[in-house]
């Protein structure tokens, strides 16, 4: 039995200004709220509840939400994730695999760094390699997908369900180990694709 909830994550975040850590450190994070259960949804561990001010920098311009179809299920999320990963893998020229930050062209030498869920930003979601995107760029269903890639990635996976109004369906553990990708790329798909199977098997 489940003895957490969900926050009211994806209301609070839809008040905030989110962004990924940047190597620059762009953001002041001040958290002050309290909640039955925290939820990050950031790359830079902003609680649910955090206030996020920008401090330096400021991000490309986004002239309109992007529409897009992510999987719906769970489990096809992921592999679809962990498809789009393997495509930019093989593209070093073009891309390198931060999983701190979304989707962004590094300032120094040109090639565009994603994590998990800016891999799909950028294959399924047809970002540029120049643009600097993230999940508030895209539809509301979207950016819930994206979130949720972002925890599963760590292995939150109550957290990661919560954005997409599942996690009631989840009998398992809350959390689990995720290889880090800087550490093991291989350990990091063997563990998603894991997670992916467990979340099948479940129904979702």
């Amino acid at each position: 039995m489940q003895s957490t909830t969900c926050n009211s994550a994806q209301d609070q975040a839809l008040t905030q200004a989110q962004a990924p850590a940047e190597a620059e450190a762009e953001l002041e994070v001040e958290v002050g709220a309290e909640a039955t259960r925290t939820v990050t949804v950031t790359h830079a561990d902003v609680s649910a509840g955090a206030a996020v001010t920008a401090t330096t920098g400021t991000p490309s311009p986004v002239t309109s939400p992007q529409r897009a179809t992510l999987p719906a299920k769970p489990s096809a999320l992921i592999r679809a994730a962990l498809a789009d990963l393997r495509k930019v893998e093989g593209r070093p020229d073009i891309y390198r695999i931060n999983m701190d930050v979304w989707h962004r062209e590094h300032r120094t030498d040109a090639v565009c760094e994603v994590c998990l869920a800016g891999s799909a930003i950028s294959q399924s979601l047809g970002a540029q390699p120049n643009e600097h995107r993230g999940p508030e760029d895209f539809d509301q269903e979207t950016t819930w997908k994206l979130y949720a890639l972002n925890e599963f990635r760590v292995g939150n996976v109550f957290d990661g369900l919560c954005y997409l109004d599942c996690a009631d369906r989840w009998l398992g553990a809350d959390t689990r180990r995720v290889a880090d990708y800087a550490e093991s790329p291989s350990g990091f798909h063997r563990d998603m694709q894991k997670l992916a199977g467990d979340l099948e098997a479940a129904g979702m």
